[in-house]
């Protein structure tokens, strides 16, 4: 009796998930991503000078399934030695030619090595193979006055690659079987009274990685 409520109970969690599940993205009529800007907060960005030439911090190949392969390089400002972030730009490249730039002059930060070694691939990125011919890379932001960094999610598909979700939110777990990947996201700072009372509860998002797509569950 006890295993039918458990089965149960776990039957009704996968119903109210699927419900809540809205995609991130769509596709347009000749299978291009169609990127929807509510899931996609601009960086603050500014006009430095002295920061180029940037400075290499990582560089990777990376193939699909199905062999198409993409270069990523990660940059910092040159001159920013003491300054937040260990890389500050992203380009991701296909046969030579740069697909997309992003700039953040907030900086994203290398995943913490346990963090590396339990679930992620590079220490720069998060990898997931969405399907045979396309990748998602998660990258995570600079911790700037304990405000929530910027979670920024790429799609690699079909020799492009498209920003298609960028929110301020703490990556607090990443959770991966052999149907989807599930990231764990907070969206706010818990604040405390003391040490035993928070002023406040923490807001948690999820963004689930499955079947070509990724999807946001509240």
């Amino acid at each position: 009796m006890k295993l039918r409520n458990i089965v149960w109970v776990g039957m009704l969690f996968l119903s109210l998930l699927t419900y809540a599940q809205k995609p991130v993205y769509s596709f347009s009529d000749k299978g291009d991503i169609v990127t929807n800007s509510s899931y996609i907060k601009p960086f603050d960005t500014c006009t430095f000078k002295g920061v180029t030439p940037y400075i290499m911090k990582f560089e990777n190949m990376l193939k699909t399934l199905s062999g198409q392969t993409y270069e990523i390089r990660c940059y910092k400002y040159n001159n920013w030695e003491n300054d937040p972030g260990d890389f500050h730009v992203i380009e991701v490249r296909y046969n030579n030619n740069v697909v997309l730039t992003l700039e953040n002059p907030e900086g994203w930060d290398f995943f913490s090595q346990d963090f590396v070694s339990s679930i992620m691939s590079y220490l720069c990125y998060g990898k997931v193979d969405l399907d045979e011919n396309t990748i998602v890379l998660l990258f995570t932001g600079t911790n700037i006055m304990s405000q929530p960094p910027y979670c920024t999610l790429i799609v690699l598909k079909e020799g492009k690659a498209s920003l298609i979700y960028n929110q301020q939110a703490f990556i607090n777990d990443i959770q991966k079987n052999n149907i989807l990947t599930r990231i764990v996201l907070q969206r706010n700072t818990v604040e405390w009274l003391n040490e035993n009372t928070q002023s406040n509860k923490p807001e948690y998002d999820s963004l689930i990685l499955k079947s070509g797509m990724v999807y946001s569950a509240k």
